[in-house]
């Protein structure tokens, strides 16, 4: 938040006063009653509520097109904060990071962490790529800020990169996964065809609607 700040001041501050809140709420009043029912979303819990179908796919559309443009927005803000540091363009890196969020998101759970440990590691390295023109956009200051006067403890600006990046696995991977159970649950599993599938053809099913949801990301974005 430290360009937003410098940008447009403390407004942004104000999101502290709900989100404690919220999160107080879902914790002692939400989840005990959801969690116990081991549903896959509040779809769901929507339709054996209210018994509509009709209702569980009004619900459906923007929750899925909130995390569409929750991811692309992710996806944009990172590869506009790297763009200072790195030798590519914006366009370049939104599709890297498209990409290895797209893989990131198609691992196995236990093995995810340990594949994006071991690719954010390879970026705790000392380097100092040029540019040559100062920041364009607010939300490049603290990316030039540690290229400019922290680069020269080694090591320091590979890992601010690998922390960026971790970040954006973490919220893109959290949003493509959430947008491909919905799917399958709510869109894929009315038809007949989907509901005889194997585990491990629902499980590749789900792998190339990640992909997809991917490049409606991008599509987004743009």
């Amino acid at each position: 938040f430290s360009g937003e700040v410098y940008g447009n001041g403390m407004q942004i501050g104000s999101i502290i006063l709900g989100g404690p809140s919220a999160l107080i709420f879902a914790s002692y009043f939400v989840l005990p009653v959801l969690y116990p029912l081991k549903l896959t979303s509040i779809n769901e819990y929507i339709d054996l509520r209210f018994k509509s179908k009709n209702l569980r796919l009004a619900v459906f559309l923007p929750i899925f097109l909130k995390a569409v443009v929750t991811s692309a927005v992710a996806l944009y803000a990172t590869s506009l904060a790297l763009t200072p540091i790195t030798k590519f363009d914006n366009l370049t890196n939104i599709l890297l990071l498209g990409i290895i969020c797209t893989i990131y998101s198609s691992f196995h759970e236990t093995k995810s962490f340990r594949y994006a440990f071991r690719s954010s590691t390879l970026l705790f390295i000392p380097f100092l790529p040029t540019w040559g023109s100062l920041i364009k956009k607010k939300d490049q200051i603290l990316p030039f800020f540690v290229m400019d006067k922290l680069s020269l403890i080694p090591g320091l600006p590979g890992i601010f990169v690998a922390t960026v990046l971790g970040g954006t696995l973490s919220t893109i991977s959290s949003w493509l996964n959430s947008c491909v159970a919905l799917m399958w649950r709510d869109v894929f599993l009315k038809f007949d065809f989907f509901k005889s599938a194997s585990p491990s053809c629902a499980t590749l099913a789900n792998k190339i609607i990640c992909k997809y949801n991917y490049f409606g990301d991008k599509k987004t974005k743009k």
